[in-house]
């Protein structure tokens, strides 16, 4: 094992059923890597332990040995090859027999010991974050509080830069959201094939997130989005709003490998996973900036992958400015804004509010496309960096743990990218920018200059 795989004696749960405050001890002779919080009964309510995660060596292609690697993991106790890796990650998913903590962990012990494998370790789910909202809301006031509008008159945006909505799926064809698609729509990963539409009109959250992101500005129809971009669905949550952390991997695999710049995602679990943080690697280390909904319990703890340090942790602001209650927030926090009462698109052709960092994180990840849109050489980081030293600071001053380095800032970010550098801090007083009028979108907005 590496060195970030330290062993731990560990216990298999002696036959029992397995219950959340039931203690996980040490076993004599059993050695297992910490690949995350396996002592920790909270972890296993996060994860699914039938399904179990086994990554080989990179010296030691899956595909070029397919059929001994399943027979080899199926004669350690395996039920079922679940699935490989899509995007030709060196990993394989597998099903047992049981869903326990003793079953898993006791064949992660059994396939450890081929010197092929490099870690083994549960798959998990990971969940939309959002909160049904008063139905009667029926104004876009997120894009006026982090000053779009004024962004507006600099750059609406680019079809040449794009955003990879990593959820479920949106409808394309939407009258607000048809423009900013291509041939190439996106990737179903929960289903495996290359239409990523809602099943249903139940399915809206990625739908909604697009809207927030790209709904098309001034085209006479419904709401305007935070810039005109190009989109890709990458359907990895289901049509109950939850999706396994490899779909999720896969997906963003499959963004960065498509060079996709900006890769949104207003999901997230409360289980950390090498093979989901690997993905986040991977794909920043490609030059992608991930932003990520950092959860809706509200209490001091970051979701996963908005946890990683690879990632973007968006927090939710309420309509007064304030951290929203359900916000989770904690030293990963890095920026916020507006979550609550969000209107924007959902299936099919309609429109609604919704509520949670699943709304914050598109306000966000459509800066981040404004930003690249004045300026296309900037770099994942350089964007990271114009994000925090030009939002507009609340709670503590300086970066905290609630509001991180503060609400994006729109404006103040394009100024920055214009410049070329990582940005300043916005005047303590921002430019008057434009006031939402709300009804149908004629941008969705109306400019009242005054510079």
């Amino acid at each position: 094992m590496g060195s970030a795989y330290l062993l731990l004696l560990l216990a298999a749960l002696g036959g029992t059923p397995f219950h959340p405050s039931d203690p996980v001890v040490a076993k004599k002779g059993q050695d297992l890597p910490v690949f995350l919080e396996a002592n920790n009964p909270a972890y296993w309510e996060g994860v699914l332990a039938d399904h179990i995660i086994v990554k080989f060596r990179d010296d030691y292609k899956i595909s070029q040995n397919k059929a001994a690697v399943e027979n080899f993991l199926l004669s350690k106790g395996a039920v079922e090859v679940v699935k490989h890796s899509r995007t030709g990650a060196n990993w394989v998913v597998v099903r047992l027999p049981k869903a326990t903590p003793q079953a898993a962990l006791d064949y992660i012990v059994r396939v450890m010991k081929d010197p092929r494998v490099e870690y083994a370790e549960p798959d998990g789910w990971a969940y939309a974050f959002f909160t049904p909202n008063d139905p009667k809301w029926n104004q876009q006031w997120g894009p006026q509080h982090i000053y779009a509008p004024a962004a507006w008159d600099i750059t609406m945006g680019s079809m040449s830069v794009s955003v990879a909505v990593v959820d479920q799926g949106v409808q394309y064809d939407h009258p607000d959201l048809s423009a900013r698609f291509g041939t190439t729509k996106g990737y179903d990963f929960v289903d495996g094939d290359s239409d990523p539409y809602p099943a249903n009109a139940q399915e809206e959250h990625g739908t909604h997130v697009a809207g927030t992101i790209a709904a098309t500005i001034n085209n006479g129809v419904g709401i305007a989005g935070m810039a005109n971009v190009r989109l890709y669905s990458l359907r990895a949550l289901n049509a109950q709003g939850s999706g396994t952390y490899t779909d999720i991997a896969d997906a963003i695999r499959w963004a960065a490998q498509n060079g996709i710049p900006i890769i949104s995602m207003s999901l997230g679990g409360p289980s950390g996973n090498t093979t989901l943080q690997s993905a986040c690697t991977y794909a920043w280390n490609q030059g992608s900036i991930l932003i990520v909904a950092s959860g809706n319990d509200g209490r001091r703890a970051i979701s996963y992958p908005a946890a990683y340090s690879t990632t973007v942790a968006v927090g939710a602001l309420d309509s007064n400015g304030s951290l929203a209650y359900y916000s989770n927030y904690g030293p990963e926090q890095e920026v916020v804004a507006p979550g609550s009462g969000i209107l924007s698109t959902v299936p099919f052709n309609s429109y609604a509010s919704l509520s949670g960092t699943s709304m914050a994180t598109p306000h966000v990840s459509g800066v981040a496309a404004l930003i690249l849109s004045v300026n296309s050489s900037l770099t994942n980081q350089q964007i990271r960096d114009i994000l925090r030293n030009t939002a507009t600071d609340l709670g503590t001053q300086g970066w905290d743990e609630r509001y991180g380095y503060g609400e994006v800032n729109a404006f103040a970010a394009v100024q920055a990218a214009q410049g070329g550098g990582g940005g300043t801090p916005p005047p303590s007083t921002p430019p008057s920018n434009g006031n939402h009028q709300g009804g149908p979108d004629n941008g969705g907005y109306t400019w009242i200059d005054s510079h």
